[in-house]
């Protein structure tokens, strides 16, 4: 233990997130979510389609309370001057979907330190998918009882028809799934500490959802 001590003290010291994160079991990996949370990033992207190989049409950003979209075909490329500031990158279902489609699309090989809530939920008890976990902590969206089919419709009816309709419910849709991530990710954390006898080490403010612009 005592060998371990300068290197946990300089992977603190030095904000090593995946230092941690390697250590820390499924379920408990958002403890370290706190301590980067000014270099956070909540992500969710709207593709073609569903399959893997699918082109990315939307990429949504929730940092530091703020939600950024860039859209194909028109700002997409501008994710990249974003990509550089975050920290650690927190998905549901990103590390076999997300991340690889925004490495595929622009060519990365660095990523930054990555929690995935699917697998954080499940470890807590927490299974299904992003709408499931979301009805199960009573969680809301603007758009109820719409699946990722009806992301991929209404892109296509906007790049074919030109419907800017489509285009603001696809946005809408995004960015109720970024804002959530963040409130799921509040729950899990929380969760996380059921049975501590003390109560978790974080400021009250933590456990507040931030006003998102």
């Amino acid at each position: 233990m005592r060998r371990q001590l300068p290197e946990l003290e300089a992977a603190l010291e030095g904000g090593a997130v995946d230092y941690f994160l390697k250590r820390l079991p499924p379920g408990y990996r958002l403890r370290v979510w706190p301590d980067a949370a000014e270099d956070t990033a909540f992500l969710d992207i709207e593709t073609t389609g569903l399959e893997a190989t699918s082109e990315i049409t939307v990429i949504g950003v929730l940092y530091r309370g703020c939600v950024q979209q860039f859209v194909k075909g028109s700002d997409l490329h501008k994710f990249l001057s974003w990509w550089g500031r975050i920290k650690l990158l927190i998905t549901f279902n990103g590390t076999r979907f997300d991340v690889p489609a925004i490495c595929r699309h622009f060519r990365l090989t660095q990523l930054p330190a990555q929690i995935d809530l699917m697998q954080e939920a499940r470890a807590l008890g927490y299974a299904g998918g992003l709408k499931s976990i979301e009805q199960k902590l009573h969680l809301r969206r603007l758009l109820a009882d719409v699946d990722g089919e009806a992301a991929v419709q209404w892109w296509q009816d906007f790049e074919e028809n030109g419907n800017r309709d489509s285009l603001h419910l696809l946005l809408k849709y995004n960015r109720d799934d970024v804002v959530n991530l963040s409130k799921i990710a509040r729950r899990i954390l929380r969760k996380s500490f059921d049975g501590c006898p003390i109560p978790p080490p974080y400021p009250s403010a933590l456990w507040q959802a931030n006003t998102v612009c």
